[in-house]
């Protein structure tokens, strides 16, 4: 009788633990992805061409390899006029002592190019560390000169913005790839990651828009995967104690 009602017991109360364990999992996994990438969204308006401004910024960082992939995508209205390219990427980061250095930039996924020349894409932009951005950004991803280069959703062939329909532009995103030092903290980054701005138009006149953060930053994660953990402990501490029963 007594070996029965503790098989029932452990019946009772086997869900709670499997479902501590698939919890733990999931949420363990999910910190380990969350510790490595960030992103960012900006959605507003061009108030000089009524166009919509949206942008995407995913921060990926590889620890094997020491790289930070930086994806920039538009997905604003058709670019009538240089203030609707994305031309640039600035962002706070309180602590610099870890660098990091330019590697590789190329339109990725889908894109296209526009107007293209024999330059390469990657030419057309660049990274600067420790600079006094605006904003109290210190770091920026940017076009060398004007809008070319920049990132589009597509362009009006019937704009009068003869700079939109002559330039080089990159249709749909560009990926950022950047070589960290030793001692660069992704984890650390992240909560030193502020103001991320998403820079349109040919200078800093243009259109600016401050970034959300859309990905849960690593605590808020690891708090999951704690209260996770916490199930899977009163599931097993309440079945050994229906065992010593």
């Amino acid at each position: 009788m007594m070996r029965n009602t503790i098989r029932n017991q452990f019946k009772m109360w086997k869900p709670l633990v499997i479902l501590g364990l698939l919890a733990g999992c999931l949420f363990s996994s999910a910190l380990s992805a969350s510790a490595a990438s960030l992103s960012f969204s900006v959605n507003g308006t061009n108030a000089a061409t009524g166009t919509s401004l949206v942008g995407w910024a995913n921060f990926v960082y590889d620890s094997a390899t020491n790289n930070l992939s930086v994806q920039v995508i538009n997905g604003s209205g058709i670019a009538l006029q240089s203030t609707d390219v994305l031309t640039g990427i600035y962002w706070q980061r309180t602590n610099l002592s870890a660098s990091l250095s330019p590697a590789s930039a190329s339109a990725t996924g889908t894109s296209i190019i526009w107007n293209k020349t024999a330059s390469s894409i990657g030419s057309m932009w660049q990274f600067n560390s420790g600079i006094a951005g605006p904003s109290s950004t210190n770091e920026a991803i940017t076009t060398v000169s004007g809008i070319k280069g920049g990132i589009v959703n597509g362009i009006s062939k019937t704009s009068s913005s003869n700079t939109v329909l002559t330039s080089t532009l990159v249709q749909n995103e560009m990926t950022f790839n950047l070589n960290s030092a030793k001692g660069f903290n992704f984890v650390r980054l992240t909560r030193r990651f502020q103001n991320v701005y998403f820079q349109f138009g040919g200078s800093l006149s243009g259109p600016r828009l401050l970034a959300k953060l859309t990905v849960p930053e690593p605590g808020t994660v690891a708090l999951l995967a704690s209260m996770s953990a916490s199930s899977l402990m009163v599931g097993f501490r309440r079945y050994r104690r229906y065992r010593t029963k």
